[in-house]
């Protein structure tokens, strides 16, 4: 959940990716390979995964004697059907027409986007599962530990409703960008998407609402676009470790209680964004 945006399933790059996204007329088509994997991206998401193993494993020296009894819930495992079953054959058709449409693009990078990429993990899960009764068996499985985010993400719609509607968003996030030097930006570009995170933990919603205000200071200042669609997508990623929506499903799966694991999320929060914040000063 730290790392998640800047890698293949990001939202934000993912969707100005595409041919036909919202902020086109302006922003026109960024590929991942200015974004996702990009040297920039690939030096500060694999950075964060060393700095954050880095620090757990500070913690591990630390925190030696303090061990807790949990009370974990054992997932069950769902074996998958025969190799050639209905799912492996559905799968098998989706990476095929998967690869026939990047092989027949002018670019494999074009194709990139986030139906391409939902499209080709859809199709290899189908493959792992073998069987549809046992993909849908397992899709099920995994809903029922996720139902407390199912609950929750309606009312996370109704705040975004609300701070879209009253343009509290747009008017902060104006006011911060045209007020700042241009050097800061950056960091304000961090910073307000993690601000926003915690109260709208969407990285697509979110996007919908900060991408037209970062994209206009972009632009209008020639900071370079895809770096700043990545500080979003930073921004966005790294305050989950403040949002604790995401550790419902392994709190109840493990056994932890939150005030165990929250304690170790500030200190990998405050080490992240430092580190982020090297980035910037760095490589921006």
């Amino acid at each position: 959940m730290t790392v998640w945006h800047g890698g293949l399933s990001g939202s934000a790059p993912l969707k100005v990716a595409e041919t036909d996204h919202f902020l086109v007329n302006s922003l026109g088509v960024i590929p991942v390979s200015e974004t996702i994997f990009s040297g920039f991206n690939i030096f500060v998401t694999g950075g964060l995964v060393v700095v954050f193993l880095a620090v757990l494993l500070l913690f591990s020296i630390i925190d030696k004697s303090n061990y807790m009894v949990l009370n974990a819930n054992p997932l069950q495992p769902i074996s998958p059907g025969s190799i050639w079953g209905s799912g492996s054959f559905v799968g098998l058709i989706i990476l095929i027409l998967c690869l026939v449409t990047a092989f027949n693009a002018d670019s494999v990078w074009a194709v990139v986007n986030l139906n391409f990429v939902i499209f080709i993990l859809f199709g290899f899960a189908l493959i792992a599962y073998s069987a549809l009764d046992q993909f849908t068996e397992a899709v099920g499985s995994g809903i029922k530990s996720s139902v407390d985010i199912f609950i929750q993400f309606p009312f996370y719609a109704g705040i975004l409703g609300i701070m879209t509607s009253s343009g509290l968003i747009l008017k902060a996030s104006a006011f911060v960008l045209t007020s700042t030097p241009v050097e800061m930006i950056p960091y304000f570009a961090l910073g307000s998407a993690a601000l926003v995170n915690l109260l709208i933990p969407s990285g697509g919603g979110q996007w919908a609402i900060q991408g037209p205000i970062l994209a206009e200071t972009a632009l209008s200042l020639n900071l370079p676009l895809g770096k700043m669609v990545m500080l979003f997508s930073y921004g966005d990623q790294i305050s989950n470790l403040l949002q604790p929506f995401w550790a419902l499903p392994l709190l109840a799966i493990t056994g932890v209680s939150a005030r165990s694991l929250f304690k170790y999320c500030f200190w990998l929060f405050v080490a992240g964004i430092t580190f982020l914040s090297l980035s910037i000063f760095l490589f921006f």
